[in-house]
């Protein structure tokens, strides 16, 4: 919902901000976290608002997803269930174009409609089962009968998840079908869904290119965004794969543990180099393994600053030195290793001055030395479990929870609180530019704007 503006030239200076910002954005690749840092030092955020009202300046329904938004030329691009790439005016709020990117785009109305006729059979078919079972045991609990169609029941079963395996549903609980967050280069957008249909589109809505790679085996979705580096599209969903960005041929590939976690692109010697979440470490350009198991995390990625990598999982976090060279056998110097709340890590750390800021599903904040390892303090937040990874936007530390408060915290080595805002049910990570802090709650994208006199 549009909040008004105090005076026009506060306006125009938001929009001066918003169009600097905009243009550093674009200059080069973004998708999830940014730059993959969780790092936005020259915004200029806001720390107070309120769900409908204080500092909003529009809040738009997007649908559902666990995606963060991406910036892009004055765009916002980002995916929605089932299976949708969504762009938004930044400015405005207004919805500029929406595309399906699901079996139907990929496969053809024909496969689409077998896929879902073969899976609403299979579910029927296990339910009904289920009811002839219930009824069966209320009206003659001893029949020889019930152990048959628990017998069937469980083969239904089996062949449901075998096919949903290979066609997994468009339609699903948890983090669902959108969970992976776009990459955009200025002039493309990449969507990669947890079918395993990768899309691209140009900024107008155009599609480009779509295909099925390959269905996620894990479980639970798909999580891993894709990334741009050496010029290519990486993705991981059981390989980890590189395209051609201008239409999606294969360039490389490679056999790696995949994970929920999205890899992340360092430089090493003058190249991009992809460190993956089970502890790789590969030449973005030509798909060379340098080395693998170094570390290994599920759900979350790892963190470089200054040529030392972080690697954060439930129970502990280590700390290695980046080589200098790319000669093989490759082996990373381990700085420090030490112990750390045993929780899932579903979100990834960030670090700013010298500490490292954590968090586990269950909502323990965690601050280390990022020199030493040493523990600096823990604290419970009581917003609810951490999905969403913590960010530093200027100045401020933001813990976005599930129970729809984002905290905002000061930085440094004592817990100093500034503020908690409301909203809905929160799963991503924001974006910041600016003066603005782009928001993706459970259903809703909220843009929140700190007042004239800056950060609020």
């Amino acid at each position: 919902m549009p909040q008004l503006r105090k005076t026009l030239a506060g306006w125009l200076a938001g929009c001066t901000l918003s169009l600097g910002m905009v243009s550093l954005v674009q200059a080069q690749p973004t998708g999830w976290r940014g730059d993959g840092s969780g790092r936005f030092e020259t915004a200029q955020p806001p720390t107070q608002w309120s769900q409908e009202s204080e500092n909003i300046v529009w809040k738009v329904e997007v649908g559902g997803g666990y995606s963060s938004p991406v910036l892009s030329g004055g765009r916002l691009f980002l995916t929605a269930q089932p299976s949708d790439v969504v762009c938004i005016d930044a400015e405005s709020g207004q919805e500029l174009w929406r595309q399906a990117a699901g079996y139907a785009a990929a496969l053809g109305e024909q496969e689409a409609a077998r896929i879902a006729e073969k899976q609403a059979q299979l579910e029927a078919e296990k339910k009904e089962l289920g009811k002839q079972q219930e009824a069966l045991r209320k009206s003659n609990p001893d029949s020889p009968e019930l152990e048959l169609l628990n017998e069937r029941r469980q083969a239904i079963d089996k062949q449901r998840q075998e096919f949903e395996r290979e066609f997994p549903p468009e339609k699903r609980g948890g983090a669902g079908n959108a969970a992976a967050t776009i990459a955009c280069d200025g002039k493309r957008v990449f969507a990669l869904f947890g079918t395993g249909i990768l899309a691209a589109f140009d900024v107008d809505g155009d599609r480009l290119w779509i295909q099925r790679l390959e269905a996620p085996q894990q479980g639970f979705g798909h999580s891993a965004s894709p990334v741009l580096a050496s010029g290519h599209l990486i993705v991981h969903i059981e390989q980890l794969k590189a395209l051609d960005p201008a239409t999606g041929e294969a360039v490389w590939s490679v056999d790696l543990p995949a994970k929920f976690g999205t890899p992340i692109v360092t430089r090493i010697a003058g190249q991009e180099v992809l460190i993956t979440p089970s502890g790789a470490l590969v030449v973005a350009n030509e798909g060379k393994v340098l080395t693998e198991k170094q570390f290994g995390l599920s759900n979350n990625s790892p963190l470089v600053h200054d040529g030392v990598l972080y690697a954060h999982e439930g129970g502990e976090i280590k700390a290695f030195r980046l080589p200098a060279t790319l000669q093989t056998p490759l082996k990373l110097e381990l700085l420090w290793e030490t112990s750390a709340t045993r929780d899932q890590r579903m979100a990834s750390a960030v670090y700013h001055d010298g500490l490292l800021y954590g968090g586990g599903r269950r909502g323990i904040m965690e601050v280390i030395d990022a020199e030493t390892g040493n523990s600096v303090y823990r604290k419970r937040l009581d917003i609810g479990e951490l999905f969403a990874s913590p960010t530093l936007a200027g100045g401020y530390l933001y813990y976005g929870g599930k129970d729809g408060q984002t905290l905002v915290l000061r930085p440094g080595r004592k817990y100093d609180e500034v503020a908690i805002n409301a909203s809905e049910r929160i799963n991503a990570t924001p974006l910041f530019a600016g003066r603005r802090m782009y928001l993706r709650a459970d259903r809703s994208l909220y843009c929140i704007e700190a007042g004239e006199a800056g950060a609020e």
